[in-house]
């Protein structure tokens, strides 16, 4: 009776940790920096980026005051970020005919520049506290700041 339960403990485990497995290949990489920025990954402290530094599935990346960053993922989208802000990876898929693409902007400002959302179905969004900016294939910028939610598309 006990293997049974251990068994099942087992199993129950490894469920759970099946989808942390799948966060943790890279959707990205960071590819431009300035200033001071960091990178935390669920359950772990801030760590100074680098150039080249892989960008993963639960991460948030902020930017400090005169700083900036730039994410390219791995389709060729590209996310800038400017100083004094704060986006998280929220969900990431890429497949053959649909991809999703799902960042947290927290605080501050970016500029999204899409290249490539794929066939129907896929999905390109920026979540704010208070809305929520989809897209296919364009260049617009998001912002939230003291509050107040906006897009702007090129």
């Amino acid at each position: 009776m006990k293997t049974k339960y251990r068994m099942a403990a087992l199993l129950i485990l490894l469920l759970l940790l099946i989808p942390w497995a799948a966060m943790a290949a890279p959707v990205g990489k960071i590819t431009a920096l300035q200033g001071k920025v960091d990178i935390t990954a669920p359950g772990s402290a801030a760590r100074d980026a680098k150039l080249d530094d892989p960008v993963n599935v639960g991460e948030f990346i902020r930017t400090k005051s005169k700083s900036r960053a730039e994410i390219t993922f791995n389709e060729g989208n590209i996310l800038r970020l400017a100083e004094s802000s704060r986006v998280g990876i929220t969900e990431y898929m890429s497949g053959q005919k649909q991809k999703t693409s799902i960042l947290s902007l927290l605080r501050g400002k970016i500029q999204n520049i899409v290249k490539f959302v794929g066939d129907g179905g896929s999905r390109y969004e920026v979540h704010t506290p208070t809305s929520v900016c989809g897209v296919r294939g364009t260049n617009f910028f998001n912002f939230y700041l003291s509050g107040i939610s906006g897009s702007l598309f090129k």
